[in-house]
Protein backbone atom coordinates (compact mmCIF):
# COMPACT_ATOMS: atom_id res chain seq x y z
CA UNK A 1 0.00 0.00 0.00
CA UNK A 2 1.74 3.18 -0.70
CA UNK A 3 2.03 6.18 1.71
CA UNK A 4 -0.49 8.20 2.37
CA UNK A 5 -0.08 11.88 3.37
CA UNK A 6 -1.32 12.41 6.91
CA UNK A 7 -3.27 14.98 8.02
CA UNK A 8 -3.99 16.72 10.90
CA UNK A 9 -6.76 19.82 10.90
CA UNK A 10 -7.19 22.69 13.97
CA UNK A 11 -9.89 24.73 13.56
CA UNK A 12 -12.68 25.73 16.56
CA UNK A 13 -15.21 25.77 14.34
CA UNK A 14 -16.56 22.23 14.00
CA UNK A 15 -18.35 22.38 10.34
CA UNK A 16 -15.26 23.45 9.34
CA UNK A 17 -13.41 20.55 10.61
CA UNK A 18 -16.03 18.21 9.44
CA UNK A 19 -15.96 19.93 6.02
CA UNK A 20 -12.30 19.24 5.61
CA UNK A 21 -12.13 15.93 6.67
CA UNK A 22 -15.04 15.16 4.09
CA UNK A 23 -13.35 16.84 1.12
CA UNK A 24 -9.90 14.96 1.80
CA UNK A 25 -11.54 11.69 2.11
CA UNK A 26 -12.04 11.90 -1.31
CA UNK A 27 -8.63 12.03 -1.98
CA UNK A 28 -6.45 8.60 -2.61
CA UNK A 29 -3.46 9.64 -1.42
CA UNK A 30 -4.87 11.44 2.03
CA UNK A 31 -5.61 10.32 5.26
CA UNK A 32 -6.92 12.89 7.77
CA UNK A 33 -5.45 11.57 11.19
CA UNK A 34 -6.90 13.83 13.54
CA UNK A 35 -8.43 17.37 14.26
CA UNK A 36 -8.67 19.83 17.21
CA UNK A 37 -10.80 22.33 18.25
CA UNK A 38 -7.80 22.92 21.17
CA UNK A 39 -5.05 25.08 20.42
CA UNK A 40 -3.34 24.64 23.99
CA UNK A 41 -2.63 20.92 24.22
CA UNK A 42 -2.00 21.10 20.27
CA UNK A 43 1.65 19.70 19.69
CA UNK A 44 0.91 16.09 21.96
CA UNK A 45 -2.43 15.64 19.87
CA UNK A 46 -0.02 16.28 16.95
CA UNK A 47 2.94 13.94 17.98
CA UNK A 48 0.19 10.91 18.90
CA UNK A 49 -0.93 11.15 15.57
CA UNK A 50 2.24 11.60 13.37
CA UNK A 51 1.10 13.84 11.03
CA UNK A 52 2.91 15.26 7.71
CA UNK A 53 1.39 18.24 7.39
CA UNK A 54 -1.09 21.08 9.02
CA UNK A 55 -4.09 22.73 8.51
CA UNK A 56 -4.78 25.22 11.05
CA UNK A 57 -6.60 28.85 11.17
CA UNK A 58 -5.11 31.05 13.25
CA UNK A 59 -6.77 31.83 16.91
CA UNK A 60 -6.64 35.48 18.23
CA UNK A 61 -5.07 37.25 19.77
CA UNK A 62 -2.61 37.68 16.88
CA UNK A 63 0.41 36.64 19.20
CA UNK A 64 -1.18 33.51 19.99
CA UNK A 65 -1.45 32.72 16.51
CA UNK A 66 2.29 33.93 15.96
CA UNK A 67 3.42 31.10 19.20
CA UNK A 68 1.51 28.19 18.27
CA UNK A 69 3.18 28.04 14.76
CA UNK A 70 6.54 28.77 15.80
CA UNK A 71 6.04 25.88 18.34
CA UNK A 72 4.71 23.69 15.84
CA UNK A 73 7.88 24.98 13.24
CA UNK A 74 10.16 23.67 15.47
CA UNK A 75 9.12 20.42 15.06
CA UNK A 76 9.24 20.26 12.06
CA UNK A 77 5.90 20.07 10.72
CA UNK A 78 4.41 22.03 7.57
CA UNK A 79 1.47 24.59 8.55
CA UNK A 80 -0.84 25.63 6.04
CA UNK A 81 -3.01 28.32 6.95
CA UNK A 82 -6.54 28.14 6.41
CA UNK A 83 -8.61 31.31 7.55
CA UNK A 84 -11.04 34.10 6.02
CA UNK A 85 -9.77 37.34 4.21
CA UNK A 86 -11.40 39.29 6.85
CA UNK A 87 -9.74 37.91 9.44
CA UNK A 88 -6.65 40.37 10.56
CA UNK A 89 -3.66 37.44 10.20
CA UNK A 90 -4.31 37.90 6.63
CA UNK A 91 -3.59 41.79 6.67
CA UNK A 92 0.50 41.32 7.04
CA UNK A 93 1.64 37.60 6.13
CA UNK A 94 5.22 38.30 6.53
CA UNK A 95 4.93 37.45 10.10
CA UNK A 96 3.33 34.48 9.76
CA UNK A 97 5.46 32.91 7.48
CA UNK A 98 8.59 34.06 9.31
CA UNK A 99 6.79 31.93 12.33
CA UNK A 100 6.92 28.70 10.12
CA UNK A 101 3.70 28.72 7.93
CA UNK A 102 4.30 27.19 4.18
CA UNK A 103 1.23 27.93 2.30
CA UNK A 104 -1.76 30.01 2.78
CA UNK A 105 -5.60 29.55 1.47
CA UNK A 106 -8.58 31.76 2.26
CA UNK A 107 -11.74 30.19 3.89
CA UNK A 108 -14.79 30.88 2.18
CA UNK A 109 -17.20 33.19 3.64
CA UNK A 110 -19.68 30.20 4.78
CA UNK A 111 -18.91 26.99 5.64
CA UNK A 112 -20.85 25.18 3.21
CA UNK A 113 -18.75 26.61 0.06
CA UNK A 114 -15.53 24.67 1.77
CA UNK A 115 -15.31 22.24 -1.76
CA UNK A 116 -15.02 25.79 -3.93
CA UNK A 117 -11.21 25.79 -2.42
CA UNK A 118 -10.56 21.78 -2.57
CA UNK A 119 -8.18 22.39 -5.89
CA UNK A 120 -6.05 25.11 -3.90
CA UNK A 121 -5.85 23.08 -0.76
CA UNK A 122 -4.70 19.84 -2.45
CA UNK A 123 -2.11 22.29 -4.68
CA UNK A 124 -0.61 23.20 -0.96
CA UNK A 125 -0.66 19.54 0.60
CA UNK A 126 1.31 18.35 -2.45
CA UNK A 127 3.55 21.35 -3.06
CA UNK A 128 4.44 20.73 0.93
CA UNK A 129 4.22 17.35 1.19
CA UNK A 130 7.31 15.28 1.97
CA UNK A 131 6.36 12.90 -1.10
CA UNK A 132 4.37 14.08 -4.11
CA UNK A 133 0.50 13.12 -4.75
CA UNK A 134 -1.44 11.77 -7.16
CA UNK A 135 -4.10 13.89 -7.25
CA UNK A 136 -7.33 12.63 -8.32
CA UNK A 137 -9.14 14.31 -10.75
CA UNK A 138 -12.56 15.13 -10.60
CA UNK A 139 -14.70 14.60 -14.02
CA UNK A 140 -16.98 17.70 -13.09
CA UNK A 141 -14.35 20.33 -11.25
CA UNK A 142 -15.13 23.18 -11.19
CA UNK A 143 -12.70 26.27 -11.14
CA UNK A 144 -13.93 29.27 -9.44
CA UNK A 145 -10.63 31.42 -10.29
CA UNK A 146 -8.21 31.46 -12.76
CA UNK A 147 -4.28 30.43 -12.12
CA UNK A 148 -2.86 33.57 -9.81
CA UNK A 149 0.72 34.38 -11.66
CA UNK A 150 3.05 37.60 -10.94
CA UNK A 151 6.37 37.71 -12.08
CA UNK A 152 8.53 39.99 -9.07
CA UNK A 153 11.89 41.07 -10.28
CA UNK A 154 14.45 42.57 -8.28
CA UNK A 155 17.47 45.21 -9.27
CA UNK A 156 20.02 47.56 -8.56
CA UNK A 157 22.81 48.81 -9.48
CA UNK A 158 22.52 48.61 -13.86
CA UNK A 159 18.92 47.70 -13.21
CA UNK A 160 17.44 50.63 -15.10
CA UNK A 161 19.01 49.42 -17.99
CA UNK A 162 18.47 45.87 -17.48
CA UNK A 163 14.71 46.59 -17.09
CA UNK A 164 14.71 48.53 -19.85
CA UNK A 165 16.02 45.71 -21.97
CA UNK A 166 13.51 43.38 -20.43
CA UNK A 167 9.99 45.50 -20.10
CA UNK A 168 10.44 46.23 -23.84
CA UNK A 169 10.29 42.35 -25.00
CA UNK A 170 6.94 41.37 -22.86
CA UNK A 171 3.75 40.95 -25.28
CA UNK A 172 0.32 42.70 -24.94
CA UNK A 173 -1.05 40.04 -24.19
CA UNK A 174 1.04 39.11 -20.94
CA UNK A 175 -1.31 36.81 -18.50
CA UNK A 176 0.75 38.13 -15.50
CA UNK A 177 1.53 40.81 -13.57
CA UNK A 178 4.57 42.16 -12.87
CA UNK A 179 5.86 43.76 -9.63
CA UNK A 180 9.29 45.55 -9.70
CA UNK A 181 11.68 47.14 -7.11
CA UNK A 182 14.40 48.84 -8.52
CA UNK A 183 16.47 50.57 -5.56
CA UNK A 184 16.16 54.08 -6.71
CA UNK A 185 15.79 57.39 -4.53
CA UNK A 186 12.11 58.72 -4.69
CA UNK A 187 12.50 61.49 -6.91
CA UNK A 188 13.35 59.33 -9.90
CA UNK A 189 11.14 56.61 -9.70
CA UNK A 190 7.46 57.83 -11.36
CA UNK A 191 9.79 59.32 -14.13
CA UNK A 192 11.53 55.89 -15.02
CA UNK A 193 8.03 53.88 -14.25
CA UNK A 194 6.47 56.45 -17.38
CA UNK A 195 9.55 56.39 -19.36
CA UNK A 196 9.50 52.82 -18.94
CA UNK A 197 5.34 52.68 -19.61
CA UNK A 198 6.60 54.52 -23.19
CA UNK A 199 8.74 51.89 -24.54
CA UNK A 200 6.30 49.07 -23.44
CA UNK A 201 3.74 46.93 -25.32
CA UNK A 202 2.10 45.97 -21.20
CA UNK A 203 0.90 49.66 -19.17
CA UNK A 204 3.64 50.18 -16.54
CA UNK A 205 3.28 52.59 -13.83
CA UNK A 206 4.58 53.69 -10.15
CA UNK A 207 2.75 51.76 -7.51
CA UNK A 208 0.47 53.65 -5.49
CA UNK A 209 -2.00 52.57 -2.25
CA UNK A 210 -5.00 49.84 -3.26
CA UNK A 211 -3.49 49.22 -6.72
CA UNK A 212 -4.17 45.37 -7.36
CA UNK A 213 -1.89 42.85 -9.19
CA UNK A 214 -3.35 42.03 -12.72
CA UNK A 215 -2.34 40.64 -16.09
CA UNK A 216 -0.42 43.25 -18.65
CA UNK A 217 0.34 45.30 -16.09
CA UNK A 218 3.89 46.25 -14.50
CA UNK A 219 4.23 48.12 -10.84
CA UNK A 220 7.34 49.99 -9.89
CA UNK A 221 7.78 50.25 -6.38
CA UNK A 222 7.87 54.14 -5.64
CA UNK A 223 11.21 54.96 -4.28
CA UNK A 224 11.47 55.90 -0.25
CA UNK A 225 8.41 52.75 0.37
CA UNK A 226 8.39 49.69 1.37
CA UNK A 227 5.78 47.93 -2.14
CA UNK A 228 3.99 44.95 0.14
CA UNK A 229 0.83 42.99 -0.96
CA UNK A 230 -2.18 42.08 0.75
CA UNK A 231 -4.79 39.39 -0.08
CA UNK A 232 -7.96 40.19 -0.33
CA UNK A 233 -11.21 38.31 -1.83
CA UNK A 234 -14.25 38.75 -3.41
CA UNK A 235 -16.77 35.79 -3.80
CA UNK A 236 -14.42 33.27 -5.16
CA UNK A 237 -12.04 35.64 -6.30
CA UNK A 238 -9.06 36.90 -5.03
CA UNK A 239 -6.73 39.69 -5.39
CA UNK A 240 -3.21 40.86 -4.76
CA UNK A 241 -3.60 44.46 -3.20
CA UNK A 242 -0.52 47.30 -2.59
CA UNK A 243 0.29 48.62 0.94
CA UNK A 244 3.27 51.09 0.64
CA UNK A 245 4.52 51.15 4.32
CA UNK A 246 7.08 53.00 5.78
CA UNK A 247 8.52 50.71 7.68
CA UNK A 248 12.12 51.23 8.68
CA UNK A 249 14.84 50.90 5.68
CA UNK A 250 16.97 47.44 5.63
CA UNK A 251 20.33 47.56 4.41
CA UNK A 252 20.08 51.29 4.54
CA UNK A 253 17.57 50.34 1.80
CA UNK A 254 13.25 51.27 1.12
CA UNK A 255 12.08 50.21 -0.57
CA UNK A 256 13.56 46.14 -1.27
CA UNK A 257 13.29 43.32 -2.92
CA UNK A 258 12.84 40.90 0.04
CA UNK A 259 9.75 43.20 1.68
CA UNK A 260 7.77 42.61 -1.67
CA UNK A 261 8.97 39.10 -2.10
CA UNK A 262 7.74 37.78 0.82
CA UNK A 263 4.41 39.95 0.84
CA UNK A 264 3.67 38.25 -3.00
CA UNK A 265 4.86 34.39 -2.03
CA UNK A 266 2.46 33.62 0.32
CA UNK A 267 -0.84 34.52 -2.34
CA UNK A 268 0.28 33.43 -4.97
CA UNK A 269 1.70 29.90 -3.66
CA UNK A 270 3.77 27.66 -6.82
CA UNK A 271 1.98 30.58 -9.22
CA UNK A 272 4.75 33.25 -8.59
CA UNK A 273 8.12 33.56 -10.81
CA UNK A 274 11.09 35.68 -9.37
CA UNK A 275 13.67 37.33 -10.62
CA UNK A 276 17.29 39.02 -9.37
CA UNK A 277 19.00 41.00 -11.97
CA UNK A 278 21.89 43.16 -11.72
CA UNK A 279 22.91 44.78 -8.24
CA UNK A 280 25.01 45.48 -4.99
CA UNK A 281 24.29 43.37 -1.95
CA UNK A 282 21.78 40.51 -0.54
CA UNK A 283 18.50 42.11 -1.26
CA UNK A 284 16.39 39.45 -1.92
CA UNK A 285 17.77 36.32 -1.17
CA UNK A 286 14.88 36.42 1.80
CA UNK A 287 12.48 36.71 -0.88
CA UNK A 288 13.33 33.93 -3.40
CA UNK A 289 13.14 31.52 -0.51
CA UNK A 290 9.95 32.59 0.54
CA UNK A 291 9.23 31.75 -3.26
CA UNK A 292 10.93 28.37 -3.36
CA UNK A 293 9.24 27.26 -0.15
CA UNK A 294 5.72 28.34 -1.79
CA UNK A 295 6.99 26.06 -4.60
CA UNK A 296 7.55 28.97 -7.60
CA UNK A 297 10.12 29.53 -9.47
CA UNK A 298 13.56 31.37 -9.70
CA UNK A 299 15.50 33.12 -12.02
CA UNK A 300 19.06 35.56 -11.87
CA UNK A 301 20.95 37.29 -14.00
CA UNK A 302 24.43 35.84 -14.70
CA UNK A 303 27.91 37.61 -14.41
CA UNK A 304 28.78 37.82 -17.78
CA UNK A 305 25.64 40.47 -18.67
CA UNK A 306 25.26 41.70 -15.00
CA UNK A 307 26.91 45.25 -14.12
CA UNK A 308 26.99 44.14 -10.64
CA UNK A 309 27.10 40.22 -10.18
CA UNK A 310 26.07 40.65 -6.36
CA UNK A 311 22.42 40.22 -5.77
CA UNK A 312 22.30 37.16 -8.02
CA UNK A 313 25.29 35.82 -6.72
CA UNK A 314 24.09 35.36 -3.32
CA UNK A 315 21.01 34.29 -4.52
CA UNK A 316 23.02 31.04 -6.39
CA UNK A 317 25.11 31.09 -3.47
CA UNK A 318 22.10 30.16 -1.38
CA UNK A 319 20.95 27.33 -3.92
CA UNK A 320 18.05 29.44 -4.45
CA UNK A 321 18.19 29.76 -8.38
CA UNK A 322 16.16 27.58 -10.35
CA UNK A 323 17.91 29.12 -13.53
CA UNK A 324 20.87 30.96 -14.13
CA UNK A 325 20.03 32.93 -17.30
CA UNK A 326 21.85 36.10 -19.89
CA UNK A 327 20.06 38.99 -19.76
CA UNK A 328 18.37 38.27 -23.12
CA UNK A 329 17.65 35.12 -22.57
CA UNK A 330 15.75 35.86 -19.20
CA UNK A 331 12.24 37.50 -21.19
CA UNK A 332 11.97 34.36 -23.52
CA UNK A 333 12.50 31.76 -20.53
CA UNK A 334 9.65 33.31 -18.32
CA UNK A 335 7.30 33.23 -21.56
CA UNK A 336 8.23 29.41 -21.98
CA UNK A 337 7.06 29.37 -18.41
CA UNK A 338 3.51 31.58 -18.73
CA UNK A 339 3.15 29.68 -22.20
CA UNK A 340 3.24 32.75 -24.05
CA UNK A 341 4.21 31.98 -27.74
CA UNK A 342 7.15 33.84 -28.65
CA UNK A 343 5.62 36.50 -31.72
CA UNK A 344 2.54 37.07 -30.05
CA UNK A 345 1.14 40.01 -29.23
Amino acid sequence: MPNKIRVFIVDDNVMVRYALRQLLSEESDIIVVGDSSDYIDLNSEIVKSQADILIMDIPLPRETGIRRLKQINKKGLPAIVFTRSDDTMVKDLVPLLEAGAVGFVLKPAKDDEIASVRDELINEISTHAKFPLRITPRKSAVHFMDPLRVVAIGSSTGGPEALSEIIKQFPANLPAGIAIVQHMPKEFTSGFAARLNNMAKITVKEAANGDIIKAGLALIAPGNYHMTFVMEAQGSKRFARVKLTSDPPKWKLRPTVDKMMTTLAPIYGPNILGVILTGMGEDGVVGMKAIKNEGGRTLVQNRATSVVFGMAQQVIKNNLADEVLALDKIVPRILEILKVKVGST
